[in-house]
């Protein structure tokens, strides 16, 4: 039952932050391990709330974090092409670059190995996003 009333704050109110980064924070520790609840979020359109919420937040880096990882958890259960479709790729790619450091990018990276790996179309649109050399280039100032 918390998960559709999750979505529903969100949907309802997710131009503000805190409510989006506090439902999505609580969202993805039901989903924590739970392949039902997964489901259950899939099934009631949470990546439909997730991608314009991360284009919305993206500036602000925790909420970003949590909204990637969301992404990440999500993802096994919703079919791919309507992500891909719906720019979730180059939405990824944008909160990796924008921080290329942290939590943002270390599981916007696996989000995006996860999708790289489904074929050469969304393989070719992860290289051609750059975010690599981003990465590389943060990597090697950090160490």
């Amino acid at each position: 039952r918390a998960v559709p009333l999750l979505l529903r704050a969100v949907r309802m109110h997710g131009q503000l932050r805190e409510v989006t980064a506090d439902a999505w924070r609580l969202l993805c520790s039901l989903m924590r391990g739970r392949g039902f609840v997964k489901k259950i979020a899939a099934d009631g359109g949470a990546m439909g709330l997730l991608l314009p919420a991360l284009r919305s937040h993206m500036r602000d880096a925790p909420t970003a974090a949590q909204l990637v990882l969301a992404v990440r958890m999500l993802l096994p259960a919703v079919p791919p092409k309507p992500f891909v479709l719906d720019g979730g790729v180059e939405t990824l790619c944008d909160a990796v670059r924008a921080h290329p450091t942290g939590a943002v990018a270390g599981v916007g990276v696996r989000a995006l190995q996860m999708l790289a790996s489904l074929n050469d179309v969304v393989r070719a649109s992860v290289l051609e996003a750059e975010v690599l050399r981003k990465l590389l280039v943060a990597i090697e100032t950090v160490g």
